[in-house]
This record gives structure tokens, sequence and C-alpha cells, in this order.
């Protein structure tokens, strides 16, 4: 079967006039909607029509069909008697793409003909029924475009772009049109909110010039009719699209679009135009006044990452005149011409500092680059009129290389930096090299290389292997890119091997901060997915071992963190268990899937999403608002402005290239995944994001694990159940607060589990309260037990001046201090500022590992909000409490992702114990049992939700699952 006629009957689906006949054909062709074939095609057609649309009706459609097709699969899973009983697809949605054009001339005349009716069968072929009759209802047209106005919004953010686009120009223009006739200020309104909806469209929809053009003409005719109160949104919109056009080269900042960003910020009197303290326009003050500082900030965190090149030019003219000192200092008295020369540079760079400066950064470079093979002239001996000239103009020139003497032999280290150097210049710039410098890049950096080696200079040569990485990647070699890297990779493995202060140690991987993400780029795109596993494992394992070092100065676990020789075997005897392992790029991630039978899988392609997005869905800056948690999604945080609330389906490339592996039954029901997540991907709870139209959890039990090191260790251990608690429950003080109407309750569920496990067979001691203090806590039996935690969990964000706080020695447990309960404030596990807590005294990852608290074959679960997190960032930030523990000797893990009731939380716990513990199955099945037991169950008649994945997908399972 060829893939045309597939396409064919997917395109002949989704466009079909009707919704019956729509199904008609997917119904009739059900054989063919089901190959394996046709999931592959239909993949692909849903990925090119989100990269080119996004959220437009043709991928809702496509997304349609994908669910119907899996319906269908799952009813032949399970053997239907009546494999021809079409009640499945009357369940299914809609699979029709309405033929309908919608332009902005089109709803301009709609609109300006007063046809109610015409008005009705337009809306309703585009909106839901109730939207479209409150679009339309009234006669009056100002209040018909001011009600289409709100109601296009969330399209224009993201529900149906292309749609927001055509409705907020036709809103915009049609209000211009009426206002400038008639001058009625209620036009005025919707004209501005036309403006605001259509601005937000053309972001969203990546039209960032079409942004600047539009922003620019608004604004001026907006001011023209001194109309002003619109004009900060439209301003702040246009700072915003310069500084995504200044960061889009990820090489090099666009330093035009970041001045143009700069200058807005700078001489905008927005005292002015954001409105005063009017109660109508509290929110949209705060919002406009929030979204300033955010900006203003991003604009300090871009300045001090990314210096304008000119300014590098002003330091390096410094450092230039500095180089000259000291070679005057060491020269002899009757070398007359250095002196001259010296004085006269030192005149000229300081008179014209800011002359002759580069007009782009590749310009800097090159000049960088010669005034270094000047110095390297001069040291190795060279004469100083050789590479520096100063005209008659008192302009500097600086001597291009003469590339013949690269022809001569390496005489010394100095020589050898400068080839390495100039060679991978030719890399570095963003215009292409030409034929004959590449290969000549390629002869100096292999020679540079040859003779780093017969002189043992290893650095060089770990700069001449990137070198040849480079070389080998421009010109598509990606067998001999790897291999550079590779090498390289080995070589500062040995480096490290020979030092021994563990902060010098800890650098060493620093110097080549991008080798395993172009490591794994290139694996993955010439398909070796046993040495991409290395390479993830490897490139998570040495940051982690680099930091813990860091932090702990503990040099015997730095080897813990590569792959065991026996690790796949291990897997194996497992019998149901697969391992998945992420790595997390700037745009992309790469994923390797070791399946039950041995065999290796990746994705066709990586998958796409990286820290760039990741970080912009995940921004963790405001807990009463984190996206993670199911209870904020939709969310207002202030004005306009919403928690996404689609997180799980945004997610969804993570996982749905498992898909093909279910179709061929590797994967399969009731199977077992263990994921070792990496950066932002440690926040997330996988078992929540949708998988072949459910919640993955529906298909598989899921555990979590830091590297296939740590699993290994692991599964090494006899899986045991205890026999003995430890239990800790403590609350806060705010939990007494008399205002409160529900005390009792909340302090009978910290004890609640507590409780139950001393009625249960096992023994064992509770600490409670003003008892469980940080000494008390670590004075407890820890080992070969249940240790259960209920109290109060903390996550740091940042500090009162904006610093980002590191969890290794900030998150954690708070415990009681000094006799006193903690203090938070209420609805969040943020101290006050009324009292200032000593971290020193909660139980911290730092805490752990300081006071050496032995968990050794213990199971802990920690029972409070907040405890499952591992902040993104693998280099400091995956160090959260969790993580500690299982460092610790922890064999398995209970932990949470939000703020969860501790209502919820306790029953969790019990639920989960009493299926591990007494029913005899294990953790990964009683986990997994619970979960979808609550998934079942009605949330809690007080806490009312509208997300109830808040109750059931809070709680993690990491390390053994068995």
């Amino acid at each position: 079967m060829e893939t045309h006629p597939v396409r064919n009957l997917i395109e002949a689906i989704i466009t079909a006039a009707t919704i019956s006949e729509a199904i008609d054909r997917a119904w009739s062709n059900r054989q063919i909607l089901l190959s394996p074939q046709c999931f592959r095609v239909l993949m692909d057609m849903l990925k090119a029509e989100q990269e080119q649309q996004g959220n437009s009706r043709r991928y809702e459609a496509l997304t349609r069909l994908k669910q119907y097709r899996t319906a269908l699969f799952q009813a032949r899973l399970q053997n239907s008697e009546n494999p021809d009983d079409r009640t499945i697809a009357a369940t299914l949605p809609e699979l029709i793409v309405v033929p309908l054009t919608v332009t902005v001339e089109n709803v301009i005349q709609l609109f300006k003909s007063g046809d109610i009716n015409a008005r009705k069968a337009f809306f309703a072929e585009l909106l839901p029924a109730d939207l479209a009759n409150e679009v339309v209802f009234s006669p009056q047209l100002d209040l018909a475009l001011r009600v289409l106005n709100i109601r296009i919004e969330p399209y224009c953010r993201g529900v149906d772009i292309e749609l927001g686009v055509t409705l907020s120009k036709a809103v915009y223009q049609l209000s211009q049109q009426v206002f400038d006739e008639n001058l009625n200020r209620d036009y005025l309104y919707t004209a501005k909110g036309g403006a605001r909806n259509y601005a937000i469209a053309l972001m969203a929809s990546g039209h960032h010039f079409e942004v600047l053009q539009f922003t620019t003409e608004a604004i001026q005719w907006l001011e023209a009719r001194e109309s002003r109160d619109m004009i900060a949104e439209l301003l702040l919109n246009q700072v915003e699209t310069h500084l995504i056009l200044a960061q889009a080269n990820k090489k090099q900042i666009d330093q035009f679009h970041f001045k143009q960003a700069e200058v807005l910020l700078e001489q905008t009197d927005w005292q002015s135009l954001i409105p005063a303290d009017r109660p109508a326009d509290r929110w949209q003050k705060i919002a406009l006044e929030e979204r300033l500082n955010k900006l203003i900030d991003r604009v300090i965190v871009l300045r001090r990452e990314n210096p304008n090149h000119v300014e590098m030019e002003k330091q390096t003219r410094h450092d230039v005149l500095e180089k000259f000192k000291s070679l005057t200092a060491i020269s002899s008295p009757e070398d007359e011409e250095l002196e001259e020369l010296f004085k006269r540079a030192e005149t000229v760079f300081n008179r014209d500092i800011d002359k002759d400066i580069p007009d782009s950064q590749d310009e800097w470079i090159v000049q960088t680059q010669r005034r270094m093979d000047a110095m390297s002239h001069l040291l190795s001996g060279g004469s100083l009129s050789d590479v520096i000239t100063i005209d008659e103009d008192s302009h500097v020139q600086w001597t291009e290389s003469d590339l013949t003497q690269f022809e001569k032999p390496i005489r010394n280290r100095i020589q050898l930096q400068q080839r390495i150097r100039h060679a991978s210049l030719s890399f570095s710039l963003k215009q292409q090299p030409e034929f004959e410098k590449i290969e000549q890049a390629r002869v100096l950096l292999t020679d540079a290389l040859k003779w780093a080696k017969e002189h043992n200079f290893p650095e060089e040569e770990n700069s001449a292997l990137w070198g040849l990485y480079l070389y080998y990647n421009h010109i598509g070699e990606y067998p001999p890119a790897v291999e550079a890297l590779q090498t390289l990779w080995t070589n500062l493995e040995i480096i490290r091997g020979r030092i021994a202060n563990p902060l010098e140690r800890a650098g060493i991987m620093d110097k080549f901060p991008n080798l395993f993400s172009r490591l794994c780029q290139l694996l993955h795109r010439i398909k070796r997915p046993a040495e991409l596993l290395q390479a993830i494992e490897g490139g998570k394992g040495r940051y982690l071992a680099d930091v813990l070092l860091k932090r702990t100065h503990q040099l015997e676990q730095d080897q813990s963190f590569a792959i065991p020789a026996q690790f796949l075997q291990k897997l194996q005897e497992q019998g149901n268990a697969h391992y998945l392992t992420y790595f997390v790029g700037d745009e992309e991630t790469y994923a390797v899937l070791i399946a039950k039978d041995g065999t290796f899988h990746i994705p066709n392609d990586p998958i796409p999403l990286g820290q760039t997005q990741l970080k912009q869905w995940l921004h963790y800056d405001n807990k009463q608002y984190n996206p993670l948690n199911p209870k904020s999604w939709g969310s207002f945080i202030s004005g306009a402005r919403r928690v996404i609330k689609d997180l799980p389906e945004r997610l969804a490339p993570l996982i749905s290239w498992l898909e093909d592996l279910v179709e061929r039954s590797i994967l399969q029901q009731d199977d077992h995944l263990c994921y070792c997540p990496d950066e932002q991907l440690h926040l997330i709870p996988l078992h929540y994001i949708p998988f072949r139209g459910e919640p993955l959890v529906k298909l598989f039990s899921i555990s979590r694990i830091h590297g296939a090191a740590a699993l290994t260790a692991i599964l090494n251990r006899k899986p045991l159940r205890p026999a003995q608690y430890t239990a800790v429950h403590i609350s806060a003080q705010s939990d007494r607060d008399p205002e409160l109407n529900n005390i009792a309750e909340k302090l009978a569920a910290f004890r609640r589990v507590p409780d139950w496990l001393k009625q249960s067979r096992l023994t064992g001691q509770i600490v409670a309260e003003a008892e469980a203090d940080l000494p008390t806590v670590a004075a407890l039996p820890l080992k070969q037990r249940l240790v259960h935690f209920a109290t109060h969990g903390i996550f740091p964000d940042w500090d009162t001046e904006g610093r980002a706080i590191n969890p290794y020695e900030n998150s954690g447990l708070l415990l009681a201090q000094h006799g006193q309960l903690p203090v938070t404030k209420e609805g969040t596990t943020t101290p006050t500022s009324q009292q200032v807590f000593d971290r020193t005294l909660d139980l911290t990852p730092q805490q752990v590992f300081d006071r050496k608290l032995d968990f050794w074959g213990s199971h802990v679960t920690l029972s409070a909000c907040v405890s499952g997190l591992s902040k993104e960032g693998i280099g400091g930030d995956a160090l959260g409490l969790e993580w500690a523990l299982l460092q610790a000797g922890a064999t398995s893990l209970l932990a949470t992702h939000w703020n969860a009731y501790v209502e919820s939380v306790a029953e969790f716990s019990e639920m989960f114990y009493q299926k591990w513990l007494f029913e005899g199955v294990s953790r990964a099945v009683a986990w997994r049992e619970t979960v979808l037991n609550l998934m079942q169950k009605n949330p809690l008649p007080e806490h009312h939700v509208k997300h109830p994945e808040f109750f059931w997908a809070a709680f993690s399972l990491s390390g053994d699952w068995r």
C-alpha cells in the first residue's frame, strides 16, 4: 500500500461535507486506518500542520481522527463480540473541517449589513452555540463588536490563532471606519480592543515584523485621536517582539533589535501611560506593571549573558594596552620601536575609544583574532612592525595573519594555540566560510591535534578535537564528528581522574558545556541508540556528579553515574519493565527506550520540545499559580494573563512517539515504565500526560529514577517489605489559626497515617509536632523501615532580590525549631516575613549529606507539598530532597509535585500502604491502583476543583517499583 492513497483517504475523511459522511468513510476504511503505515502518515501530517499553522481547524480535525483511530484500535484489542457494531462511532467527536472562507472583508460586510440572521448562520459555523448567540444577539453594532472582542481573545491566544487574526483585524478596521465617520467614542473603545487582540494574535502566530508595523500604525492612529490608555500595552508588545527577534539566532544576539527594546524601555514615560489607581483600572495597571517589570528583568539578564560587541571591543582595547605594558616591561631599553608604538597606541585608544568600532560581532571576532595572532607572533620572537601599524590618521591597523606561516612546522605551544584558534574561527562566524578555508582549517586542526598529542598538551588536544567536530559537522560527515566528540569526552574523564581537588575536578566539563547536547544530536541523527544512551546517561550523570562534588566533596561517589555492565541483564530480569531516559537540549529533547526484551528504540525525529519552550510553560516563579498544578490551569494571574490550561496536551510529544511501539506490541498494557527525567522534566508527573486519548497511567505503571546506574544498584538488592516504621508528623502554626473553620480536621489529617500505622501489624515509633526538630529526627532509626513524613514542604524560587535560591540548601521538609512549630503563609509553603527561618534546621538535601543520614533499604514517603520536585537545571537544581534520600540509601520514595491537600495525601498514602504492605502487590501495582482508584472517585466534597488531576496525579513513585 503506497503512502499517497493513505494520505488521500485521510484528506477525504477530514474534509467530508457532513459529519455522517466523514464517519462512513472512516468506518468503511477502518482496516486501512488501523495499519501502522496509516499511523505514521497521520502523525507526519499532524506534525506538519502543527509546525505550519499551530491550532488550526485542520489540525483539530486530524487530532480527532487520531482519537477515532485509537478508539477503533482499543475496540479491536478488547475482541468485541460484534466487530461491525457501529455504536462506537456515535460516541466519537466530530471529524469534519467546515469548508468556510473567513476573510476580514467578509466579517466587516457581515456586521455593516445589520443582517442578524446572516450573522447567526456565519458564526454558528465558527464558534460554540452559546458564544455565537452572545456575539450576535444585539442589533447595536458597538455592543456586538464589544462582545466579539471579549469572546475572541482565547482564539487570538491559541484556541484558533488563524481565526483570531481575521476576526480581531476585522473588529479593529470596522471600528476605525465607524468612529472616523461619526466620532462615537464607543467605537474608539472597540477599536482599542480589536487592536489589542490583533497584536496578541500576530505575536502568537509568530508574525513578528507585522507586530511592529501594526502596533506603530495603531499607536499613531490612537494618539491622533487623543486616546492613550492602550498605548502602553502596544509598546510592550513592541518591546517583547524586539526581544524575540534579538534572540532569533541562538548563537548570537541581534544587537539592533536588542537596542530597540532597550531604547523603548528606557525612553518611554511609562508612568504617564499606565492607568492611574482608579478601581476600574486596577487589574490593568497590575498586569501592565508586572509585564513591564518582567521585560526589564529579561533585558538585564540578556545584557549580562550577551554583552554588546561594542562594549567587548572597548574591553579588548583595554586588555591589549595592558598586554603592551607587559611587553614593554620585559623589553630591552634599546627597543625604541616598541616603546614608541605603545605610546601612540595608548594615545589613540584613550582618545578615540568610541571610534572605529566593528559594525558587527563577526567583525569583532575577526579583529580579536588578529590581535591574539599578533600577541602570539610577538611572544614567539617576531617583530612588532609585522603585526601592527598606525597610519597618518592615527588609525590602528592589525595585520591579517599570513596564511603561509601555518605551512611551517609548529615550534611551541603559543603557535599551537594560534593555529587551533585560527582554524576554529572559520566555524564561529555567521558568514559561510569558503571551501578553501574550510579545508585549510581541517589541515591546521589535524596537524595541531597530532603535535599536541606528541608533546603532551591535553588542553590544546581537546580544543583541536572540538574544532575537528565543528569541521566534520559543517560538511555533514557525522560519524567522524561523533568520533571527535567521544574522544574529547574520554580525554576529559582522564583529566578529571588526575585531579584531587573537588572544585577543580568538577569544573573540567565546564570548558565544553555543549559537549553532550551536540553528541546526542549527532548520535540521534545517525541512529546509534546504544551510544545515544551512553551519551544521555553520561551527560546527565556527569553534571550531577560534578555538582555533588562541588557541594559535598564526596569523591567516593564520583564514579557512580556510568552505566554498569549488568544494567541490561538486570532490566530484562524484571519481565515487564522498560527503561526510558531523556536529555533536554535548548530546542529539542532526545530519548531512548530500552524495552523489556532488550531492544533499543528512539523517536524518528528529536522531540520538538526543549529548554526554551519548557521554561516558558513551566515558569515556576509563582507558587500560587504553579503551571504544573491542575488547580491553576486557566486561572487568571492578573489582568488578562492566564496560566496555560492545556499543559498535559502540550507535553504529549514527550511520549506520543511510543504509540508505534504499542502498535507493535513492544509496549503492552500493564507493563511498567521506569523513566529518568532531565532538566525541567524533573518537575513533570509523566503519568498525567495524555497517551492514546487517556492519561499514560491508564496503560502503564510508572516510576522515576535518577539514572541507569542508580537503577542497577536498586535492582541488585532484594525487594523487601519493611516490618517496622518511623513516622514524623508536624503541622504549622498557621494550621491552628482561630479564623479557620476546619482546624480539628486538618490536624487529624496530619496524624491520620501515623495513627493508622500504629494500629497495623507493623511496629515502630512516632515523633510529633514541636518535638520533631532536626536533631531528634536525625537520631531516629531510619534504616530498613517505612519512613513516613507528614509535614509541610518547601521548594524555593527566588529571594527578595530576585536571585534564584539553591534547592540543595533550601528545599525540603519544615521541622520544629527551638520547641516551636514552623510558620507558613496560609495556603503556601513560604515562610512569613515575620519570622526568619534557619534552613539548616530543616530537613534539606544538604542536611541529609552533612549529617550522613542513613536510609538504606527504606521506603520513604514525603507526605508534604512539593516534596518531589527537582527544579529545572541538572547542574545543581536537580538536587532536591527526593534525590538526596535515594542517594542516602532509600530504595523507594513517594512524593508530591504540588501543594496537595493534607487530607488527599493521607488518603493516598494509606491506600498505597494497604495494597503494598498487606495485600502483597508490588509498589508499582500499589501506586497505579491507588491512582486509578482516586481517578474514579469523586473529589473530597469540601475541595471542589475543575481538574480532578489535582487529586490523583500529584504523587510520583521513585526508585524500586518491585
